[in-house]
């Protein structure tokens, strides 16, 4: 007799076995891994998570399906049904490809677009009814992105991807886009992302920079605070710190 790991969780759940049951524990398992990134505010949150694993579990259903064993009496087969879920693998890179942005010279996203990824493949999982296996790789993955991610930060001393300064300063509207230039030609590459918005002072506009900093760079928050309240019709300057994006 053979032991299978998959086996406690699969033969408890065994007599409740249906497609609307593997459909319903999709949901739950994007539902573990999706509360992780909705907490961490990455772009891909709690329903990207939850769709992506309830399609991948959808897809795998209507393979089975149409498969020899699937089908119903009398049917006939035309096809290769496995290619229905192999595309899954693949599709899910144009899903992936959306949550992955350019940030100046950094990428980001490249940790949520491989939880996609893994998303997909547990959907799968669940859509072939091995429940045990399916939980046990959506806790590994809340583990991965939740204890390594600190572990890089605090215990290995990553800090190669650095931190994001988000300035705001008030000035006239006529100074908007001589100040808009100053942030480009002082801050470079540093220089994310600027816009401005109007205040409802129509002779006064805020601009809003977002900068990256790296250890290797001199940018710090008192050397931006320093240079912005030295800048001349400057009204007000608020300068935080963000997280940036994994």
């Amino acid at each position: 007799m053979t032991f299978s790991f998959s086996e406690p969780l699969n033969s408890v759940l065994a007599q409740w076995d249906n497609p609307m049951m593997r459909v319903a524990w999709a949901l739950v398992i994007g539902i573990i891994v999706g509360i992780e990134r909705e907490i961490s505010q990455r772009t891909a949150g709690l329903r990207t998570h939850v769709l992506v694993c309830m399609g991948a579990a959808i897809f795998t259903l209507i393979s089975i399906h149409i498969s020899p064993h699937g089908l119903t009496s009398g049917a006939t087969q035309s096809g290769d049904p496995a290619r229905i879920a192999a595309q899954v693998v693949s599709g899910i890179g144009f899903i992936g490809g959306g949550a992955v942005l350019r940030h100046g010279a950094n990428i980001r996203g490249l940790t949520t677009a491989a939880s996609l990824w893994m998303m997909a493949s547990i959907g799968m999982l669940a859509g072939l009814g091995d429940y045990t296996l399916s939980l046990m790789a959506a806790l590994t993955t809340v583990g991965v992105l939740f204890i390594f991610g600190r572990l890089e930060r605090n215990l290995l001393g990553k800090h190669t991807k650095g931190f994001q300064i988000l300035a705001k300063i008030a000035v006239p509207r006529d100074a908007v886009e001589n100040t808009m230039g100053w942030f480009e030609a002082r801050f470079g590459d540093s220089a994310l992302e600027i816009s401005t918005t109007e205040s409802v002072d129509s002779q006064v506009s805020h601009v809003r920079c977002l900068l990256e900093s790296q250890p290797a760079r001199t940018l710090t928050v008192h050397s931006v605070v320093r240079q912005l309240e030295a800048l001349d019709n400057v009204q007000s300057v608020s300068v935080a710190v963000v997280r940036p994006q994994e």
